[in-house]
């Protein structure tokens, strides 16, 4: 058989063509259609009638904030036409993307909440802080929960024994002499000078008195001397601070102890002991023990007469006890109490009470304020008046 290699076959019309292998090993033939690639390579391509050889991008040089916006209108424009159709577009995407529906229906469902909570739940809560807010205001506010006039309590039967009739005629009691006194000096060599004590008080002294004019300048908040005791044991006098027992000199605080004037030892004026003027002790004025005098109950009527109402400064509110509680005892406990000049309740009465201990916990509710007295002309003034402690299991 002669070794000839038939012509190449081809089909379709030169558009198709299939030759038959060539002879030769396979590793002949990789190695010559290696050579044929690489020389296909190396020509330069055909070019197209007309053809410069440029480069043209088929995208426009457009930037990205004008992409974006262009996308958005596009988005816009399909949504105004069919919004319901862009939705459900906008979740199934292509069918096959699981794993972006679950991501915007999780997004849907946090705007939901989202927009739950901006619109209802925070203004819900808003209201709720500031109803507390108003109700705690108006609770710190008010002076008292119920403070009214002696005038305008319950009636209370006091009996008392008839005292004998003195030769004078009547049954009222003498009036109290006031007693007691003060003393004081900043141990100077020269006697006290004379001069008008400082004005009583019955509020503790902040500034003791001082026959010397102040050193500070120009104060910036001037604060009066007082001197211990009831304010109308000694009326307000004009004239330099000293004792008025002194000698007339140059302003001496006197030889005496405790940073008042005199000869004596305390916060007062005069030979005694204590805040008070005079011979005797503890304040005051009138010799002997401090006594606050006066023949009355020396309690005034509050709104009358130029008498204020006290301000209350701190209240504690009463206390539950168990029994009350287990047995569902609620109401309000009444009390009747003074509010003396120096700041104290005293003489409390029971107007209405409760049971299961509730009455003693109003009153040490009660024993508890603090409050500023209350002043008539400027000096403080005891007034009676009346609380009241609510109990409310709900």
């Amino acid at each position: 058989i002669p070794n000839t290699v038939p012509p190449p076959a081809r089909f379709g019309g030169g558009e198709l063509s299939f030759t038959v292998p060539e002879g030769g090993s396979l590793i002949a033939r990789l190695t010559g259609a290696l050579g044929n690639i690489s020389e296909a390579f190396k020509r330069p391509a055909p070019l197209a009638a007309g053809a410069t050889g440029d480069f043209t991008f088929l995208l426009k040089d457009e930037s990205l904030a004008s992409r974006i916006g262009r996308e958005i209108g596009n988005a816009a424009a399909d949504f105004q036409r069919d919004p319901k159709g862009f939705v459900v577009e906008a979740i199934k995407g292509e069918g096959v993307n699981k794993r972006r529906q679950r991501w915007i229906l999780n997004a849907a469902a946090m705007a939901v909440i989202a927009y739950s909570l901006i619109f209802f739940v925070a203004p819900t809560l808003m209201i709720l802080w500031f109803g507390n807010q108003r109700a705690v205001a108006k609770e710190e506010e008010a002076p008292l929960e119920k403070l009214t006039a002696l005038a305008e309590t319950p009636k209370i039967e006091v009996k008392l024994d008839k005292a004998p009739k003195s030769k004078l005629g009547g049954s009222k009691p003498q009036p109290k002499q006031a007693s007691g006194g003060g003393g004081g000096g900043r141990q100077q060599p020269t006697p006290p000078s004379k001069g008008v004590p400082p004005q009583m008080a019955l509020t503790p002294q902040i500034i003791m008195p001082n026959p010397e004019p102040p050193k500070i300048k120009a104060p910036t908040l001037v604060v009066a001397s007082t001197v211990y005791g009831d304010p109308k044991a000694i009326p307000p006098q004009k004239g330099p601070i000293g004792d008025p027992l002194g000698v007339p000199a140059p302003p001496s605080s006197g030889p005496g102890k405790g940073a008042g004037i005199g000869t004596g030892e305390g916060t007062g004026v005069g030979r005694g002991g204590g805040g008070g003027v005079g011979a005797g002790q503890g304040g005051n004025v009138g010799g002997g023990n401090m006594g606050l005098g006066g023949g009355g109950s020396g309690i005034e009527e509050m709104g009358k007469n130029g008498v204020g109402r006290p301000t209350i400064l701190y209240k504690e509110k009463a206390k539950y006890t168990e029994e009350a509680r287990q047995n569902k005892v609620q109401g309000t406990v009444a009390l009747s109490v003074v509010f003396t000049a120096d700041g104290r309740i005293t003489s409390i009465r029971v107007v209405r009470g409760l049971p299961d201990g509730l009455t003693e916990k109003a009153i040490e509710a009660a024993q508890r304020i603090r409050f500023q007295p209350a002043t008539k002309n400027g000096a403080p003034v005891s007034v009676r008046g009346q609380l009241e402690f609510s109990f409310n299991l709900y």
